[in-house]
């Protein structure tokens, strides 16, 4: 899959307009690990809007943020001049100097 194809895939997911794949299955796979504490906000999402298992939660929470996102990008004014500005005052990240 192309990045390309994320973002217009992602928008459909998140309106419930489209499935997560082309024939419907959710054909992959993500495992990660999580803190008791954001396990516990997943779990009070899930039986608060009564979905039946916890990857649904997880895959409608991730649904509902990248909407957010999508939505908050679209309101926001494009900068014009900050850009050069930005860069030039950005931290270095690199590794630490020594003394």
């Amino acid at each position: 899959m192309h990045r390309d194809d994320l973002v217009p895939r992602a928008q459909e997911a998140a309106s419930g307009t489209c499935a997560l794949s082309a024939t419907g299955a959710k054909d992959e796979k993500i495992v990660f690990y999580t803190s008791r504490s954001q396990l516990d906000k997943i779990e009070d999402f899930r039986y608060a809007n009564r979905i039946s298992s916890r990857a649904e939660a997880v895959r409608k929470l991730i649904d509902l943020a990248i909407e957010s996102i999508i939505q908050k990008k679209k309101s926001l004014p494009m900068p014009q001049s900050d850009l050069p500005l930005a860069a030039e005052t950005q931290e270095n990240y690199g590794p630490e100097k020594k003394r």
